[in-house]
């Protein structure tokens, strides 16, 4: 009798849940946030004109995307998905996992929906961290006053959601190169070779070859930035189409490997 889908679901998750990917998911997300708090803490004489400015939470979000677009972002996807996939090869499980009633599109869907959902979880709680950045000083001196606009939930989470997409591509290599590798390191390496690569390339009027870069190259295309020639389609649906194919060619490979560990 086959484990049903969601229980193979559950059990990845709680692996995920116990490693360190976890917390590079809490922390990467409020990393950027905590630095742009201490930073506009320390410059405390400086906010009132921010606080007053037009455009206060475009700012906030303009500024923490700067460093997320281009490198922390496609920098922490490689290792968080490296270090999911690297949990058997790390305990030499794979024998253990194998041994269980699950099919192997169980397995290998259970363990990419569980990287999905933490890097959903990473937006989310960069968003958070976006709000704090807003929030937290003028409940510290309440001589300032809070910005004039709503924090736009509905705009930064579809803006996430475009980002979230362009992201997939790295998520789906990296996936296949972990399952693929023993030594966590060999997905890593290869993974920042290409990002770095793939931000060299970015002003390559062919740059969209390099899917590493597609986080990267939405966001300079907001701030009107050269970005290269013009894509074949729409950024979000090339990603799309990146991403579901090298996720097809990865679970061809793991549903014909034999030997996972």
């Amino acid at each position: 009798m086959r484990i049903p889908f969601w229980r193979s679901v559950a059990s990845e998750w709680l692996k995920g849940r116990r490693s360190l990917a976890a917390w590079l998911v809490v922390g990467g997300g409020l990393l950027v946030p905590a630095i742009l708090l201490a930073i506009r803490l320390r410059q405390r004489s400086a906010l009132p004109a921010l606080y007053r400015g037009a455009a206060f939470w475009e700012q906030v979000w303009s500024q923490a995307w700067q460093s997320l677009a281009v490198l922390l972002l496609p920098t922490g996807l490689i290792v968080l998905t490296s270090l999911v996939t690297q949990l058997e090869h790390r305990y030499d499980g794979w024998k253990q996992v194998r041994a269980t009633p699950q099919s192997d599109l169980a397995i290998f869907g259970a363990k990419l929906l569980v990287v999905l959902v933490m890097v959903a979880q990473f937006f989310v709680v960069l968003n958070v961290g976006v709000w704090l950045v807003g929030v937290v000083p003028p409940l510290l001196f309440p001589e300032l006053p809070f910005a004039a606009e709503r924090f736009p939930l509905a705009a930064f989470a579809a803006r996430s959601l475009d980002f979230y997409v362009d992201a997939l591509p790295i998520v789906a290599l990296q996936f296949l190169l972990g399952l693929r590798s023993r030594n966590v390191l060999v997905p890593v390496g290869i993974g920042l070779g290409v990002w770095t690569v793939a931000t060299s390339a970015l002003s390559w009027r062919y740059g969209y070859v390099f899917p590493y870069a597609y986080v990267a190259m939405d966001f300079l295309s907001e701030s009107s930035s050269a970005v290269g020639g013009a894509l074949p389609a729409p950024l979000g649906a090339v990603a799309l189409v990146a991403a579901g194919a090298t996720t097809a060619v990865g679970y061809a490979l793991f549903a014909t490997t034999e030997d996972r560990g």
